[in-house]
């Protein structure tokens, strides 16, 4: 099997040794690729190994799909999938008592920053216009009172939605299981 730069288009109604491919989810892979290949090529070092684990995860969020599962952020999802596929063939691989290198651990912080950083965009997309405005206010350092007093709105207003954000946003990165 092939082990593109770039997954090459695909065309409607095609299957693979894995089952039926939906043309959206694998759009999606298309666009998680180089990703997905920095991240499976640093835990497997199997670059062909990289591109079946990529395929039996699109073929995976492909039958969910057809059986009507909702999925809202689909890059997302197939990239969760296919790192479960990577880890669970890591493990086979190695034994456990195998510790990380510091330079190993140094790439999985970098990745799992990624992670979050991804994850975080997607969220502060789904925000309205005045939430977006107080976060961006708050990550440029203003108090609750300056940006209370920015946006014409009381102080505990300000803090109270301020604090719920954050609690969504750990609830969200806790349930997408990025540590």
């Amino acid at each position: 099997m092939s082990t593109p730069e770039q997954l090459p288009p695909l065309t409607e109604g095609y299957k693979d040794e894995f089952g039926p491919i939906d043309p959206q989810v694998y759009q999606a892979a298309r666009e998680i690729w180089p990703r997905a290949v920095r991240f499976g090529e640093f835990a497997l070092h199997d670059r062909s190994l990289v591109f079946n684990l990529m395929m039996k995860a699109v073929a995976d969020v492909s039958k969910s799909i057809a059986k009507g599962t909702y999925i809202e952020h689909l890059n997302g999802y197939l990239f969760r999938t296919f790192k479960h596929r990577v880890v669970k063939e890591r493990e086979k691989r190695l034994p456990r008592s195998e510790p990380l290198s510091e330079e190993s651990e140094a790439v999985v912080s970098v990745l799992v920053d990624l992670d979050r950083k991804i994850l975080a965009r997607e969220i502060f997309a789904r925000l309205d216009q005045r939430n977006r405005e107080i976060v961006q206010l708050r990550m440029m350092d203003y108090s609750f009172e300056e940006i209370a007093r920015i946006l014409g709105l009381n102080n505990n207003v300000v803090r109270t939605r301020w604090y719920r954000l954050m609690g969504r946003l750990r609830a969200n990165l806790k349930d997408s299981n990025i540590p």
